[in-house]
């Protein structure tokens, strides 16, 4: 009787060891994760901070090529450096608790609204900054870094088809801000582009309705 108790307690002793042991590599494997977790975040934010920051320099690209008098050139020179300086401030360290949360709803809700969003660019399309495609798609749609973002942004442009500039003009900064939609419109175009321009007969100065009459 007195060998059984001593061999119970024993196991119960060995048994509290174990629990002790498996509850410390618990709690180190949650710290791991945790710090894991942190960096991710970190680095996601930097890659929406880089994503950002490329695509306005990217537009500051397209105004430059497209400037007509040396002001608009040394006015997009400028912005470049102001962009490779560019600092980032979170959002609670300048409004209030409630502000953030409200700006933060709102936000998301018109990220989530693409009725909206492509009314608004319909409606203003004809007073629309050019800067304000690449800020739409940096800011509000995190560059479509995700494929959430990246459906959202679609039914947008599938809804701007009846517009006129704002649906070339998101589109252009979806082409180029999106790797595979500009490797894909390569390979799918090249071809058929290389054929016209190898096309002796066919000439591509001058209207396409009388082209066949020339």
């Amino acid at each position: 009787m007195m060998q059984s108790t001593s061999e119970g307690c024993m196991n119960i002793a060995e048994l509290a060891n174990q629990l002790r042991r498996e509850k410390i590599f618990i709690n180190s494997e949650r710290q791991l994760l945790q710090k894991l977790n942190e960096e991710v975040e970190k680095r996601a934010l930097e890659l929406l901070q880089s994503s950002w920051i490329c695509s306005m320099q990217r537009q500051n690209l397209t105004n430059l090529i497209t400037s007509r008098c040396e002001a608009d050139s040394i006015a997009a020179c400028q912005r470049a450096s102001l962009l490779e300086r560019s600092t980032f401030i979170d959002v609670y360290k300048v409004l209030k608790f409630k502000e953030a949360n409200a700006l933060g709803e709102l936000l998301g809700w018109l990220r989530d609204s693409p009725h909206l969003v492509s009314l608004c660019l319909l409606l203003g399309e004809d007073h629309m900054p050019p800067s304000l495609p690449s800020a739409l798609v940096a800011g509000l749609y995190g560059s479509c870094r995700s494929m959430n973002d990246r459906t959202r942004l679609l039914a947008v442009i599938r809804l701007l088809r009846t517009g006129k500039c704002a649906l070339s003009s998101l589109y252009a900064v979806v082409r180029d801000g999106h790797t595979p939609a500009r490797q894909f419109l390569v390979a799918a175009l090249q071809a058929p582009v290389m054929a016209v321009l190898l096309e002796d007969e066919f000439f591509l100065d001058i209207d396409p309705d009388k082209a066949m009459d020339r």
